[in-house]
C-alpha cells in the first residue's frame, strides 16, 4: 500500500454508483461486456469513500479527506481501501450486521484516455435509521428494454413474439424523446432495443441519436440485413456494437428456419462481413433447431474468423407461448443434440477466454424439471438468479404499455402502466407494479401450490420467480402457479422442456 500513495486511482468507468432513496446501488454501467455484470447494494459509507476518487487526488489525499469526512483512523481507512485497487475478483466486507460485496477492478489507476464522472459525497449521505438493504426491488428503474414493434423480416418458425397483434410503435416520438431524458435524469443504465424489427421502425434514427446523445446506448439486435450506407451511418451515429441473430450459413436451412425469400442468407452474411471490415464489435445469436443442430460447425468457422467478433451466444430453441406445444415439438432439437453442442462450446469458451465470450444459455430438459430429487430440486432452486422484470427492469410494448417481462406482452396480471400517459417513476411505483411485487397468498387461487406455501413472501420478494416459465407450463390462465422448477411444483400441464 505505501509504494501506491502517490498513484491516482479512480471508479472505474465501467460502474455506476446510484442513489437508490434509502441505500446505494453500485451496477454495471450501460452495456459494455467487457464490465463484469454485477449489481448490489452499497452502505452509504463506502458510497461516500468511492466517491472521494476524483481523479485528482492521489490515494494518500483521498485517505486524509476520508478519514476526515468519515471521522475514521487513517489506517483504517487504508485497510478498507486496500483490498479494492485493482482487485481481481469479488471483495466482501461485513458493515453494520449486513454483508457487502463489491465488483472485480472497481478502483484502477487514471486513465487520461476515459471520461471519469465526478461524483458528489453528499448525494450519498443516507441517515441510518432510513436504511433499507432488506428490500430487493430498486426505488428506481435501472433498464428497460422497448419492444418497438411487432414487424419482421423474418417468419422463424420458434418465434415467441406475441404476433397476435401486428403493431407498428405508437408512442409519438416526441414522447420517446421525453421518456429518455427521463431516464437519463433517474441515471438508468440503458434502455434497449427489441422487436419485432429494430431497422423497420421509421424514426430509428432518431431514436438511436437520441439514445446515445444521453448515454442511454441501446443493445440492438437484428435480423436484417443491412447496407453499406446504413452500416456507415449508424457508425457516424457513435455506434460500437450489434447483435446479429444468425443461425446457419447454409442458404437452405436458413429458408426454411426463418421462412425468407432465397436472397436474404448472402444479404445476411454480406451485412456480416461488411460490419467486420467497418470495425464494429459483432455479437451474435444463434437459435438451435431440429433443422439446423447437425450443421452448427460451420457457422461457429465463420463466426471465428470475422476479424471483431466479440461475443457468440447459442442456445436451443426454445418453447414459445405463442406458437404452442406442438410446433414446439416440431422445431425443438433433442436434448442428446444439444447436450453434445453444449460440451463442444464450453471446449471453445476456454479456448478463446480473454479475447470471445462463447456462450451457451441455459434450457430446461426433463431431468431438470420433472425427474430431478426434491432435495437437488430445492437447492437447485435456492440458488436460481433473481429475476430482473419488476425488481429493476421493466419492458415497453410497442403502445405505450408496460409489463414486466418481454415474452408476457399484454398479459393483464403483469400490464404495470402505460407510458403513454404516465412517467417512467409513476408506472414504477404504480398500484401494480408494487401490488405484483407485494404479491399475497390471498391472490393465489385454491389450485396453486403456492396458496399455503410458508416460503411464499420470501420466494416471490427475493429472488422472484420466472413468470414466462410458469405460463410456459401451466398456460396463461394459471399465472399464479409455483415456478417449474421450484420444488413444491406440481407436474407441468405442458411439455416445454427437451427430452
Amino acid at each position: 500500500m505505501k509504494n501506491k500513495q502517490k498513484e491516482i486511482y479512480v471508479l472505474n468507468p465501467g460502474y455506476l454508483l446510484k442513489p437508490d432513496k434509502n441505500r446505494v446501488v453500485i451496477t454495471r454501467r450501460g452495456n459494455d461486456p467487457g464490465i463484469e455484470d454485477f449489481t448490489g447494494f452499497v452502505h452509504p459509507v463506502y458510497a461516500i469513500l468511492l466517491s472521494l476518487f476524483d481523479a485528482e487526488k492521489e490515494l494518500s489525499g483521498v485517505i486524509t479527506e476520508a478519514a476526515s469526512i468519515l471521522k475514521k483512523d487513517p489506517e483504517i481507512i487504508s485497510n478498507i481501501i486496500s483490498p479494492l485497487l485493482e482487485n481481481e475478483d469479488e471483495v466482501y466486507f461485513h458493515f453494520d450486521g449486513v454483508h457487502f460485496s463489491f465488483p472485480p477492478r472497481l478502483l484502477v489507476k487514471k486513465n487520461n484516455g476515459y471520461p471519469h464522472e465526478k461524483l458528489d459525497p453528499e448525494s450519498f449521505f443516507i441517515p441510518k435509521k432510513d436504511l433499507d438493504f432488506d428490500t430487493r426491488r430498486l426505488n428506481t428503474p435501472l433498464d428497460a428494454l422497448f419492444i418497438i414493434n411487432i414487424r419482421c423480416v423474418t417468419d422463424c418458425v420458434y418465434c415467441y413474439a406475441d404476433r397476435r397483434k401486428k403493431m407498428d410503435c405508437e408512442i409519438p416520438i416526441e414522447r420517446l424523446k421525453e421518456l429518455i431524458q427521463e431516464a437519463k435524469e433517474l441515471q438508468m443504465r440503458y434502455i434497449n432495443i427489441s422487436g419485432g424489427e429494430f431497422f423497420l421502425y421509421k424514426h430509428w434514427e432518431v431514436l438511436l441519436s437520441e439514445l446515445i446523445a444521453n448515454d442511454l446506448t441501446p443493445y440492438i439486435s437484428t435480423k436484417c440485413p443491412i447496407d453499406e450506407q446504413t452500416i456507415n451511418k449508424l457508425k457516424d451515429m457513435g455506434l460500437k456494437n450489434i447483435q446479429i441473430s444468425i443461425d446457419s450459413i447454409i442458404p437452405d436451412e436458413l429458408i426454411r428456419i426463418l421462412k425468407v425469400k432465397p436472397d436474404y442468407p448472402g444479404k445476411l452474411l454480406e451485412t456480416l462481413k461488411k460490419l467486420d471490415e467497418k470495425g464494429f464489435e459483432i455479437f451474435t445469436n444463434s437459435q438451435v433447431t431440429a433443422a439446423n443442430c447437425d450443421n452448427i460447425s460451420q457457422l461457429l468457422d465463420f463466426l471465428l474468423n470475422l476479424k471483431n467478433i466479440k461475443r457468440i451466444n447459442m442456445g436451443a430453441a426454445a418453447f414459445s407461448l405463442y406458437l404452442g406445444e406442438a410446433k414446439y415439438k416440431e422445431y425443438r432439437a433433442s436434448l442428446e443434440k444439444i447436450e453434445q453442442l453444449k460440451s463442444k462450446l464450453e471446449d471453445l469458451k476456454k479456448e478463446y477466454l480473454g479475447t470471445i465470450s462463447v456462450n451457451f444459455s441455459g434450457y430446461y430438459d426433463k431431468n431438470g424439471v420433472i425427474d430431478r430429487k426434491p432435495e437437488e430440486k430445492k437447492k437447485s432452486f435456492g440458488e436460481r438468479a433473481r429475476c430482473s422484470g419488476n425488481f429493476y427492469s421493466f419492458t415497453i410494448l410497442p403502445d405505450g404499455k408496460v409489463t414486466v417481462c418481454e415474452e408476457l406482452y399484454w398479459h393483464p396480471k403483469f400490464i404495470i402502466g402505460d407510458l403513454t400517459k404516465q412517467s417512467i417513476e409513476e408506472v414504477w411505483n404504480s398500484e401494480p407494479a408494487l401490488e405484483l411485487y407485494n404479491i399475497s397468498q390471498d391472490m393465489i387461487r385454491n389450485e396453486s401450490s403456492c396458496k399455503n406455501c410458508p416460503e411464499f413472501e420470501s420466494c416471490h420478494k427475493d429472488k422472484g420467480v420466472c413468470w414466462k416459465e410458469v405460463l410456459y407450463a401451466y398456460g396463461e390462465e394459471n399465472w399464479d402457479y409455483p415456478d417449474p422448477k421450484c420444488p413444491y411444483a406440481t407436474k407441468p400441464l405442458r411439455e416445454f422442456y427437451l427430452s
